[in-house]
């Protein structure tokens, strides 16, 4: 749409058209006979989309039919900087003020009530990005979240992404992966403790914590089963259908970070063996045997220009 046509259309049709366009379908209606009106910026971080949302009073909704025309596997957070919200989805009702957070799924209906003059910071991330199982989510996701301790560090990050650009697709993908650890990290506290687990859902904490520590060289089996207050056994039995185990699975993480970090130029002056450090490899012949083994070709010659 040109300038001169864009003249010509209401203030609220052009809000309507740009919430619907960037955000595959959804609606507002006006609440207290207020003109619906608003403002939008964005960015885009790898899988992670980032935006910064104002407008006057009004209720915007996925409703049923764009959910099942459009459908969608994102959660969606939206942080309150001025004004209230409610956030209604599966009959549960969220109310949010200035500093409070919530999650939901795009995947499914919901409706948020905005109120009186607003603004908010939204965030957008695939849902398997977060590592946590389907119990958990919907757990973080029935109660308010605030912005003290890890949610402070996810305010700060969304203030600023948005308005964070690089030409630099690692980079991009890098800071996209620093939102979803930052947003984990604020929902923990809200995650059920292991011991009220079940098998599926003990699986992806494990699954989750490891590849949080993968940093360290001590990342054993009996480590994590102490971290994670389980006993080796039990730790075994979670994946004694898996052909890796535990053991394997740890070392099939750190050979995908290895490699995604050869992959990535900024980090095309650092050493194999800094890299390979920094993920808790400390034996030079055992990555060169790995490496070879899974991407066939040892990782001194990984980045090479092939």
């Amino acid at each position: 749409m040109d300038a001169a046509a864009t003249a010509l259309v209401p203030a609220s049709d052009l809000w309507r058209h740009q919430l619907a366009t960037r955000f595959a379908g959804l609606e507002c209606v006006a609440v207290d006979q207020v003109e619906v009106i608003g403002t939008l910026a964005d960015n885009t971080l790898g899988e992670v989309g980032v935006h910064r949302v104002t407008g006057s009073p009004q209720q915007v909704r996925r409703t049923p039919v764009t959910a099942r025309r459009e459908p969608l596997d994102l959660l969606k957070v939206c942080l309150m900087t001025t004004g209230e919200a409610v956030v209604e989805q599966d009959g549960t009702h969220i109310a949010l003020g200035p500093g409070d957070f919530a999650l939901y799924d795009t995947g499914r209906p919901y409706t948020i009530t905005l109120q009186p003059a607003w603004s908010c910071l939204v965030m957008t991330v695939p849902r398997a990005s977060l590592g946590l199982p389907d119990r958990t989510v919907r757990q973080v996701m029935s109660v308010v979240h605030d912005t003290r301790g890890a949610g402070q560090l996810l305010h700060t990050f969304l203030r600023e992404a948005f308005r964070t650009h690089t030409d630099s697709k690692a980079t991009s993908l890098r800071l996209g992966e620093a939102g979803v650890a930052l947003l984990a990290g604020a929902v923990a506290e809200h995650q059920p403790r292991v011991g009220d687990l079940d098998h599926d859902d003990l699986r992806h904490q494990v699954v989750a914590w490891i590849r949080q520590h993968l940093h360290d060289p001590d990342l054993s089996t009996e480590r994590i089963a102490r971290a994670l207050l389980v006993s080796t056994r039990s730790l075994q039995r979670l994946f004694e259908d898996e052909e890796l185990g535990v053991a394997g699975l740890v070392r099939e993480l750190r050979l995908d970070a290895v490699r995604r970090d050869l992959d990535d130029p900024a980090l095309a002056d650092c050493t194999v063996t800094w890299i390979a450090a920094r993920w808790g490899v400390t034996d030079a012949s055992w990555l060169s045997r790995a490496f070879r083994a899974r991407y066939g070709t040892p990782p001194s010659a990984y980045r090479v220009p092939r």
